[in-house]
């Protein structure tokens, strides 16, 4: 993962308008967002990122790891460990963000639910309330970032990107595929509020379950997961000139997976 679309960066430095750029990456964890704050580093982007809170000290030493990695390629780093498991939270943070670098240019906020957030009982109701907890953070971010995009006239990028586990239950393959429905009607409402202003807003969703047959025990077909890195190649198009009139988009991430940009 660390490597993967950090080596054809490198290879064809292909985005040097990206030099400087601010870029703020939330939700990564040692598991997730490490290839997408990797990408911009590599382009030379000044990186605000949002680390997850841990527990375990194998953890710690990786994130610790992780920033040494980024400060060597990356303009500036900034990292933020500050949890968003509440509105306020998630306000308070957003706020931080963007007054790191005086603005943001560039937004990708990874969206992971938990494990088994949803039980095998749930009702409707149960998985509206899990959608909404899930894209809160996210939607606020969203707002406070283009809003001050507009107040500085920048034309920025805000990437929203959901990473969920295979399905093990109807019950999660019902709220993947609620939460792709959310994230579009979300993510376009957003987009059109925003476009006057140069503002572009764009997310990947999981893929349509749907499209993969029936759950069946504990696991779905690999084909219906996108590989991180090609979710950071889109960020980093998005993000460069050549994205520049695409808003309101969401990708499957399946497509992603098999189609480059």
């Amino acid at each position: 993962m660390l490597t993967s679309v950090v080596q054809s960066i490198r290879t064809g430095r292909q985005y040097p308008e990206l030099q400087g750029t601010r870029v703020l990456v939330s939700g990564i964890s040692s598991e997730r967002g490490i290839d997408i704050a990797r990408g911009f580093a590599e382009v030379g982007s000044r990186l605000v990122v949002q680390l997850t809170p841990h527990a375990a000290a194998e953890d710690d030493q990786r994130q610790t790891t992780l920033l040494q990695v980024l400060a060597n390629t990356a303009t500036e780093v900034q990292a933020l460990h500050a949890p968003l498991d509440t509105s306020d939270a998630a306000v308070r943070f957003a706020q931080r963000a963007v007054q790191a670098y005086g603005g943001l240019d560039v937004v990708v906020n990874i969206i992971a639910p938990q494990p088994d957030c949803i039980p095998h009982s749930a009702t409707v109701d149960d998985i509206e309330d899990a959608v909404a907890q899930t894209l809160r953070s996210a939607c606020m971010i969203t707002r406070i970032a283009a809003n001050r995009m507009s107040l500085t006239w920048t034309e920025g990028l805000i990437l929203n990107a959901v990473l969920v586990p295979a399905p093990r239950t109807m019950a999660d393959a019902a709220f993947t595929s609620m939460l792709n429905q959310t994230l579009a009607h979300m993510t376009r409402a957003e987009a059109a509020s925003w476009a006057s202003k140069g503002i572009r807003i764009n997310a990947v969703k999981p893929h349509d379950l749907s499209d993969c047959g029936p759950v069946r025990g504990k696991s779905t077909s690999a084909s219906c997961r996108a590989g991180e890195a090609d979710i950071a190649a889109l960020a980093l198009h998005l993000a460069s000139k050549r994205g520049h009139t695409l808003t309101g988009h969401i990708f499957d991430a399946e497509g992603i997976a098999t189609r480059r940009c």
